[in-house]
């Protein structure tokens, strides 16, 4: 109990930090391990969405020996383009600012917390590394505790379309 409420005790938490100060307001239990089910469903959520929408028709969940989890789809594969305000790429918008997305106005049923789901799985994932193969390019970003290490960068050409997220689930708040 505070003896001294007064302007001292009051706390403003932005962006990702809330998230991991308080991860159970967005993935449940973390306890118990619900909260890491929640992360990989966040993830599998948005490959479901591209199959509502007819763009992909494979998901491919992979557990690896190190502990992290790959998800996959053959979808159109995330916004790569530069935000003209932000001058970062979309990607890094969706993967590190809360409440941002492109399902807010969707009439149809879509899975996971629209606007908030990958950025909290970034937000209290040890590592995610993401790729992005999209406008005959693979794209590439590295994120540490929720951070960017790098801008993402085009790593090489393609024909193929995917997403492809590798993360290391770990609470790390």
């Amino acid at each position: 109990m505070l003896n001294n409420y007064n302007y001292t005790n009051i706390k403003i938490l932005k962006g990702l930090e809330v998230v991991r100060k308080c991860p159970g307001m967005y993935i449940g239990e973390v306890e118990n391990g619900n909260g890491l089910h929640h992360m990989v469903f966040e993830i599998i959520d948005n490959s479901v969405d591209e199959i509502i929408i007819n763009k992909c028709d494979k998901i491919i969940v992979t557990i690896h020996n190190d502990n992290s989890i790959s998800i996959q789809d053959n979808g159109k594969g995330i916004p790569t383009n530069i935000h003209k305000k932000k001058k970062i790429s979309i990607a890094e918008i969706l993967m590190t600012i809360l409440h941002t997305g492109s399902k807010f106005n969707n009439k149809k049923k879509t899975g996971g917390l629209n606007g908030v789901g990958i950025s909290v799985v970034n937000a209290l994932s040890e590592k995610l590394k993401l790729k992005i193969y999209r406008n005959k390019k693979i794209y590439k970003q590295i994120y540490k505790n929720g951070k960017p290490k790098h801008k993402l960068k085009i790593i090489k050409k393609t024909l193929d379309k995917q997403t492809y997220s590798r993360l290391l689930l770990s609470y790390v708040c």
